[in-house]
């Protein structure tokens, strides 16, 4: 009997430009990635090592096309932290605090059980390095971030 976990999130690690990666092999990994139901995407562009033996494949990429593929993915990415966010309208999350601040917003912030970033709309220092309760109230989603206001702590 499989056991599950409810709310889990699952990542995916992405390289851009690999040599060789031409478009159809972009769009094969594009296609997967669009289906797989992962909560968020962690990209990045190949960048080639010196005595490694992905030295001797062919052809390169293109820095620039790297680049475009590389941007393509993280919007996808972003797309896919909206959805997994969405899941969790109306239920409550386990937040730990932190102790920094979001530097853009000047709010608390923290991490729920299932490593969703968290914004708190409340600057009270007695959240960090525990445990309060936030409630998804309404799709306050920015920037891979859900900005939510603690129901109990």
């Amino acid at each position: 009997m499989a056991a599950t976990v409810n709310g889990i999130a699952i990542g995916v690690d992405v390289m851009a430009g690999f040599p060789s990666e031409g478009e159809d092999k972009f769009k094969n990994t594009l296609h997967l990635l669009q289906d797989l139901p992962v909560a968020y995407l962690h990209v990045f562009s190949y960048s080639e090592r010196p005595g490694t033996l992905t030295q001797k494949i062919q052809p390169k990429v293109p820095e620039a096309l790297k680049k475009d593929h590389a941007a393509i993915l993280r919007n996808l990415g972003i797309k896919k932290r909206e959805e997994f966010a969405l899941r969790f309208l109306s239920k409550k999350l386990n937040v730990l605090g932190e102790k920094a601040k979001d530097k853009k917003a000047a709010l608390m912030k923290g991490f729920s059980q299932n490593y969703m970033q968290v914004r708190l709309e409340e600057n009270n220092y007695s959240i960090v390095n525990n445990i309060v309760i936030v409630t998804v109230q309404a799709v306050k989603f920015r920037d891979g971030k859900l900005y939510e206001k603690i129901v109990s702590g």
